[in-house]
Formats: C-alpha cells, sequence, structure tokens
C-alpha cells in the first residue's frame, strides 16, 4: 500500500493524508528520532505494538490501541519498535472548517487544542471496529476519484474526530460552553498561532476580532481558565523552547527570532514565564553546562 492524499503536488501539505503507520518512515520520509514540525493536524494510532513519540520536550511511551493527535507546530519524533502496525492520518486546518457547528463538541473537549502536551486517547475493542472501517472508507476514497469525493472524505474525517472526541470525553466530561464565546476563542487561538511571532499585545488580537482588548481576556478566561494575556505569553515561550531546544539556538537568537530587540527585556520575560532562566533552561534539556558566551 502506497502513501495516499488529496493533493498530487510533491513537497505540498496535502489537506488529507491517510497512511499505513508501517509507512511512516519508509516512503513518508520521515527519519526514525529526528524532531520535525508539520503545518497540519497530525493522529497517529497504534493498533499494534510499541514505540515511543517525543512532542517538544515530552516523552510519551506507545501503545497499542491508542490513538495520539498532535497539532501544527509541533516538534516531534517517533520510534517504532519492531512490527509496529496502525495508522496516520494528517489533515489541515483548511480542510475541516472550525467554524462547521458539527465540530463544536471536538474543540470544547481540547482534542485541536494548540499546545506542548499531545492528546492521548485509548480506543476500545467495541469502538476499534468502527474506526477502522471509517479509516478503511477513506483509503478507498483517495484511491479513486469518485463524486463528490472531498465532500465525503470530510465527513469521514469528521466521523473520526468524533469518536476519538467521546473517548476524551469519557475521561474528562466536556464544560458546556456557550457557543458564541467557544467560536470567539478558537479565532483567537488560530488568530495567535499564526501573528504570535509579530503581534504580541492583545489589543492587536482584539482589534482583529472585533472586540474590546477586555471583553476577549475576559471571555478567554471563561472558557480555558486563562485570560488572552496568559495564551500569548505561553505561546511565545513555547516557540521560545523550541528553538533552544532543537535548534540549540542562543538566548540572543532566539530574541531576535521572536521579535525582541531588548534581549534582557527578553531574559526577563522567559524567566518569568518558564520558571527559570534560559541558561538554566538549556542545562535541563541538554544535561550539560552551558558557557556564558552561548547565553
Amino acid at each position: 500500500m502506497t502513501t495516499h492524499n488529496t493533493n498530487p503536488k510533491n513537497g505540498a501539505t496535502a489537506p488529507l493524508s491517510v497512511r499505513p503507520l508501517s509507512l511512516l518512515t519508509t516512503e513518508h520520509g520521515e527519519q526514525p528520532g529526528i524532531p520535525h514540525r508539520h503545518q497540519s493536524f497530525e493522529i497517529i494510532w497504534v493498533t499494534s505494538g510499541t514505540g515511543r513519540l517525543s512532542i517538544d520536550l515530552n516523552k510519551v511511551d506507545l501503545t497499542s490501541g491508542t490513538a495520539y493527535f498532535i497539532s501544527p507546530g509541533q516538534m516531534h519524533s517517533i520510534d517504532l519498535m519492531g512490527n509496529a502496525q496502525g495508522y496516520v492520518v494528517s489533515f489541515t486546518s483548511e480542510f475541516i472548517s472550525h467554524q462547521d457547528a458539527s465540530l463544536h463538541f471536538i474543540y470544547e473537549n481540547g482534542l485541536m487544542e494548540v499546545g506542548s502536551h499531545p492528546a492521548v486517547i485509548t480506543i476500545p475493542q467495541d469502538t476499534e471496529s468502527f474506526m477502522r472501517e471509517t479509516i478503511d472508507r477513506m483509503l478507498r476514497e483517495v484511491e479513486n476519484v469518485y463524486l463528490m469525493r472531498r465532500e465525503v472524505l470530510l465527513n469521514l474525517l469528521k466521523l473520526f474526530l468524533l469518536d476519538l472526541s467521546r473517548q476524551m470525553e469519557k475521561k474528562e466530561p466536556v464544560k458546556l460552553v456557550n457557543s458564541r464565546n467557544l467560536d470567539l476563542v478558537k479565532r483567537f487561538l488560530i488568530l495567535l498561532d499564526q501573528n504570535y511571532l509579530q503581534r504580541k499585545p492583545v489589543l492587536f488580537y482584539a482589534d482583529e476580532l472585533h472586540v474590546t482588548p477586555n471583553y476577549l481576556n475576559e471571555i478567554v478566561k471563561r472558557v480555558s481558565g486563562f485570560p488572552a494575556s496568559h495564551h500569548i505569553q505561553q505561546r511565545v515561550i513555547l516557540e521560545a523552547k523550541r528553538q533552544a531546544a532543537f535548534a540549540l539556538s542562543s538566548m540572543k537568537e532566539v530574541a531576535i527570532n521572536l521579535g525582541f530587540d531588548d534581549f534582557a527585556h527578553f531574559s526577563r520575560f522567559f524567566k518569568k514565564n518558564a520558571g527559570m532562566n534560559f541558561t538554566e533552561f538549556k542545562r535541563e534539556i541538554q544535561g550539560i553546562a552551558i558557557s556564558p558566551a552561548t547565553t
């Protein structure tokens, strides 16, 4: 079986890709243990076997009967042990509209949140066979040019995501949220992921969303537990940690990449939001002493 996707252009991010897990490091070209990131959502469903998944600074053991949800931009790597089997489903945010009312349940339970921790979902046996049927139908659709193929694939993907969301809801019941508030928070988080490198004030996001900064902070806190300003700070810190850990960048390089002209300001910002200074963070992740010249 080969890699299937809905985009025939080589090198482009496919709107939807469905492939066997065994092809992830062969035909798909990903190197075992080498951190990388995608601009799409990715679901790794292990049906048998084991392995190890690293996402940002977190390591997760891959186990049979479990699915792992990776968000766009997350640095990750995967090592499969032996004859691990399963599926990899990737899709872009453009392919699945966040404004679709039927997807509110998926967003409410945190499945599609962008962050540094993967959603880990156990698939019960009574659900596994039905989800396999959904995957098999997706594979048949991408292999052939059927009438309204995109619409069918979109509905199959939504069905697959809803099955995953139901398993998450069993662990953590969904908090009922006003749909208008939820939509505002979703739009804020998408806007944040697109602009955090250039725009950091709450005012920018409030203007783009046509609300006041106080209102945006209030609604985001009501839905997520933290104000918009907190999410902005944590998104910048997450990227700073990624660059420090995976690109081995110095503090000055990271500060410049994140739009900080004042290095001392960035140093204080990092320590306040990360709980340690930049040098301590690099020493912790590398397990070695870092000379002052590299910070």
